[in-house]
């Protein structure tokens, strides 16, 4: 069985997910529906969300090498590691699908609004069956225990992964704790600078709002703070479907594992890492044309203060997972 490091032998550094290469760009319904000159400029010229990615390549790689990800595609993960990591992850998403409600309600175009009303929608879908995938694994999981209890050899076994089990569980809580923390900082700053504007815009613009406004900004990275989740999830889903077989569905010991593999591989799934990609490219291009700042220049400041905190938090979920 090849390792996950084999997956991207033939890659320098790790490549965006397939629909969010450039030239499938708009080969989804939402992409399609998206302004067409966003579509031209992410398929002829650099965008903030291809620079943000390729600057974090180092620590995408890092995740890849996890032991909880090398071990779910060689087949080897365990049920309790699974239901560990899942029990996390449902956590996270009902803060993450919280945040979403808070864009959805700054949508200013019908396909803002849709773009952001899909992802919403997938989120709660998802925790749904993350939920029910940690319940098949934690089941599985506690067989297992019963299992290795009768074995005559299983005492010193059973007791280091035990050990080691309860050891990454406060650790896994504690990184999805900061993540979550980093989601609400900048959902309260824009929350705050909305409300600081509604007044003055109401009054002074007959109800639009100008686009330098400070609240787009703030907007602008908690899309950035976001984005990093999908991405993610996309690309590994792209890269372990080619390690977990059709037949694991069979296979009631690893039908949780090709189930969480199939969920962020699945076509719906990249397209809408690609649509969330395409709203921050599109909030990054307004605001750097309003305000002449350089696309460089944004991205570095959205790269320190949501991006690369955000992909840091997820490397490490998977790093903690699996200790």
């Amino acid at each position: 069985m090849q390792r996950v490091s084999n997956v991207t032998s033939h890659e320098q550094k790790p490549s965006k997910p397939l629909l969010l290469s450039k030239g499938l760009v708009g080969a989804s319904r939402t992409g399609r529906n998206a302004p067409r000159c966003l579509l031209f400029q992410r398929l002829f010229m650099t965008c903030a969300s291809e620079l943000l990615w390729q600057s974090n390549s180092a620590v995408i790689e890092q995740a890849l090498q996890t032991s909880w990800l090398r071990e779910l595609a060689q087949g080897t993960l365990s049920e309790s590691n699974l239901a560990s990591f899942l029990s996390v992850d449902t956590e996270f998403l009902a803060g993450y699908w919280r945040c979403l409600g808070l864009l959805c309600f700054t949508a200013e175009t019908g396909w803002e609004h849709q773009v952001l009303a899909e992802l919403s929608h997938a989120i709660a879908a998802e925790r749904g069956s993350v939920s029910a995938q940690e319940q098949v694994a934690a089941k599985h999981g506690a067989q297992q225990l019963v299992a290795a209890a009768a074995a005559p050899t299983a005492t010193a076994t059973r007791s280091v992964s035990s050990t080691n089990r309860q050891n990454s569980a406060p650790a896994l809580h504690k990184v999805c704790q900061g993540y979550l923390r980093l989601l609400m900082r900048h959902s309260r700053g824009l929350l705050e600078e909305l409300i600081h504007a509604s007044g003055a815009f109401h009054e002074e613009q007959g109800g639009i709002a100008p686009v330098e406004a400070s609240w787009r900004r703030a907007r602008l990275l908690l899309v950035a703070a976001m984005v990093p989740c999908m991405s993610l999830y996309a690309f590994i889903g792209r890269k372990l479907s080619v390690h977990i077989q059709a037949a694991d569905d069979h296979d009631p010991r690893k039908s949780a594992r090709a189930t969480w593999v199939a969920t962020y591989s699945s076509p719906k799934f990249q397209e809408l890492a690609e649509s969330f990609e395409l709203l921050l490219d599109l909030y990054a291009e307004q605001w750097c044309s309003a305000t002449s700042e350089t696309l460089e220049r944004l991205v570095q400041q959205l790269n320190e203060i949501a991006y690369a905190p955000a992909m840091q938090f997820e490397m490490q979920l998977f790093a903690e997972a699996c200790p």
